[in-house]
């Protein structure tokens, strides 16, 4: 549960960084005789890309390509993933490969499955109040005279110390 918190505390943290890059984007307008705004679009589609790529070819693609896992850990993790059925054990034959295709059999066990619900309302309450916050808050901080530049950098210590607090909390 602790990795999954982390990373909508990370969202935060994005929210942050993206007022700070749009605030900073701004700034570039007639740049190559370009206006402003579609850097925007490119430049976090083009980051996000990148790190897709560079984690695609970085991260391990199973526990025993970790090199700084023990092999006791590294079986123990295998273990743990075969036995919830998100790695494949090595003596599968193909038949019982073949049984843990997705089905519609499969998917309505799923859904009938009490976690999955509560991770699905937690992702739809966390996406409505922190979206809601970074597409609205710009607007809402321009509107008491700000100017667009200025409304992007003051949307960014609401995010910062939302990180941070949430951060601190999540710690035992």
């Amino acid at each position: 549960m602790l990795r999954i918190s982390l990373f909508f505390v990370s969202t935060t943290l994005a929210g942050a960084f993206s007022g700070l890059l749009a605030s900073a984007i701004v700034h570039m307008n007639g740049v190559g005789r370009k206006p402003s705004w579609p850097r925007i679009f490119i430049l976090e589609c083009l980051s996000t890309v990148l790190v897709g790529l560079f984690l695609f070819f970085i991260l391990p693609r199973t526990p025993a390509h970790v090199a700084f896992l023990t092999p006791i850990e590294k079986a123990y993790i295998e273990d743990v993933l075969c036995e919830d059925k998100l790695l494949p054990s090595l003596d599968h034959s193909s038949k019982e490969m073949q049984e843990e295709r997705v089905t519609r059999n499969n998917i309505w066990k799923a859904m009938r499955m009490a976690h999955v619900w509560l991770y699905v309302g937690a992702g739809l309450f966390n996406g409505a109040t922190l979206r809601g916050l970074a597409y609205f808050l710009p607007s809402i901080v321009a509107s008491l005279g700000y100017t667009s530049n200025e409304a992007q950098l003051m949307s960014v210590p609401p995010f910062a110390a939302s990180f941070v607090r949430t951060y601190h909390f999540l710690l035992p």
